[in-house]
């Protein structure tokens, strides 16, 4: 997805409006998920052609999602997502009391390597 974009970028002379840029690479992370979670490729894409509708949509929208307070959340967050700066926008500065708080969190990070955790994309 990365060198698609990339190669987009330096070969188009198309430049996409931003909002249309980043939904365009919002849908190719999410579809590039399937990719990752699938056991087998043509379970991503079974899965990925359920995504699109071709097994049909759900009649009731609000059951889909679980209902209206899920689909609530999934607005608020969807709104946090798309329309808050992103971390290279937010002016940050570095000085002692930053510094004691990241090395508190590297410590509590080699404190528990002891401990098991399952790699995210285990099936990967």
């Amino acid at each position: 997805l990365l060198v698609a974009g990339l190669v987009w970028r330096h070969v188009s002379p198309v430049r996409l409006p931003y909002p249309l840029a980043a939904t365009l690479t919002f849908v190719a992370v999410v579809f590039g998920w399937v990719l990752f979670r699938c056991e087998t490729l043509s379970h991503a894409g079974a899965v990925a052609l359920a995504m699109v509708g071709t097994h049909g949509f759900e009649p009731n929208g609000l059951t889909a999602v679980g209902g209206a307070g899920n689909l609530a959340v999934l607005a608020v967050l969807l709104a946090i997502a798309w329309f808050a700066p992103n971390a290279w926008r937010i002016p940050f500065r570095f000085n002692s009391y930053t510094g004691v708080v990241a090395a508190l969190v590297f410590v509590v990070c080699v404190l528990r390597f002891d401990s098991a955790s399952p790699f995210l994309y285990f099936r990967f």
